[in-house]
């Protein structure tokens, strides 16, 4: 059996971006060991490029990529960008400019 994570980023300041208060990045290892504790097998999707990312988010704490991919089963990684005349596009361009 296994579960999908929908762990968004492991920056908070990326998290609250997206308005999910719900995770929390400091949480996301107990979580993963509470579901490995009943035999679950624990997938995550994590999303690379916010607005707040820069390249040292994949090493910056404790919570970087590689420390939560080794307690995962599967992972998925994401790059976010958007094209031009989409509206993320041109919210991030309004929100810069």
């Amino acid at each position: 059996m296994q579960l999908f994570l929908g762990l968004e980023s492991i920056s908070q300041q990326s998290v609250a971006e997206m308005n999910k208060g719900f995770n929390r990045v400091e949480g996301y290892f107990e979580i993963i060991e509470r579901i490995h504790s009943h035999g679950i097998a624990a997938q995550a999707g994590i999303i690379f490029g916010f607005d707040n990312d820069t390249p040292e988010i994949f090493d910056e704490r404790s919570y970087s990529l590689p420390s939560i991919a080794k307690r995962l089963s599967r992972s998925s990684v994401q790059l976010w960008w958007t094209l031009p005349l989409n509206l993320a596009y041109s919210y991030r361009w309004r929100k810069t400019a």
